[in-house]
């Protein structure tokens, strides 16, 4: 595609476009320890192991787990409903 070729508009849009996520694609965690509290934290992301069901989800998927195409879905069946 030549960028060129597109208005202001259309380069806005593109741009601005929820819809034009990112894939998916897996990027692994990179876990440290917490001093004294006995769980470990991503470096990366952030994501706190806490061993909950939703928590182990997110181990799993890596760093990028929100793009993830069940993530939103995951999240309402694992916790509950909440999001």
């Amino acid at each position: 595609m030549d960028w060129k070729s597109l208005s202001q508009k259309e380069i806005e849009d593109w741009v601005n476009n929820p819809s034009k996520k990112e894939k998916y694609k897996y990027k692994g965690h990179s876990f440290k320890p917490l001093r004294g509290v006995g769980k470990q934290y991503c470096t990366t992301c952030g994501l706190v192991a806490i061993r909950t069901k939703i928590t182990e989800w997110c181990i799993d998927k890596g760093c990028n787990y929100d793009d993830h195409p069940q993530y939103k879905q995951k999240v309402r069946s694992l916790t509950g409903g909440k999001i």
